[in-house]
């Protein structure tokens, strides 16, 4: 009799907390009371599908730095602080999407990301199976810059040579203090 009066109080415990997670709009909040009431009533009815429905917060903004021919990108965590929260960290440019990482950590470096060509970063924070709504950055354009740069100067004549990036449309070299294009005589060694 004991045992029972135990069961049926947890129970209506269980569905107390259910209720209040419905009725509640903060989904963090109903994360955690549908948590609880699953402690108390792990076959719940219907508790353990709903807390798997709720999304968490959106990351806030997202701080995308573009360096050679790397784009790395740092965020602030999700205000989200129920459950175990991931970012997937999502790339858009010519007309193609491509998945960066998946990642707990809140930073990401996009190692060969597409060259001349607008891009955008989203990441998206997830609590389970479900998604919160991205938070974007972008456009921006990577342009590598040439690489293994040597210049030999000589009777009033400068030298140079330099390692293009494959993508390379063309180089453009510039001197003085108010920059001004230099004519260029590429070779196939340039």
């Amino acid at each position: 009799a004991v045992l029972a009066a135990e069961v049926r109080q947890r129970v209506a415990e269980a569905v107390r907390l259910h209720a209040a997670a419905v009725a509640t709009p903060d989904p963090d909040r109903a994360w955690r009371l549908l948590a609880e009431a699953l402690k108390l009533a792990p076959d719940l009815p219907g508790a353990e599908e709903q807390q798997r429905k709720l999304p968490p917060l959106p990351v806030p903004a997202i701080r995308a730095t573009v360096d050679g021919g790397v784009v790395s990108l740092d965020w602030p965590a999700t205000p989200t602080t129920a459950g175990e929260i991931d970012y997937q960290v999502v790339r858009t440019g010519s007309g193609q999407t491509a998945e960066v990482v998946v990642t707990a950590e809140r930073t990401a470096r996009d190692e060969r990301p597409p060259v001349n060509v607008p891009l955008t970063y989203a990441v998206v924070a997830r609590r389970g199976t479900v998604a919160a709504v991205p938070a974007v950055v972008g456009p921006l354009v990577v342009r590598p810059e040439p690489a293994e740069v040597q210049l030999f100067a000589g009777d009033g004549v400068v030298a140079g040579r330099w390692r293009c990036p494959p993508e390379a449309a063309r180089t453009m070299v510039t001197r003085g203090q108010e920059p001004a294009a230099v004519p260029v005589a590429a070779n196939k060694e340039s």
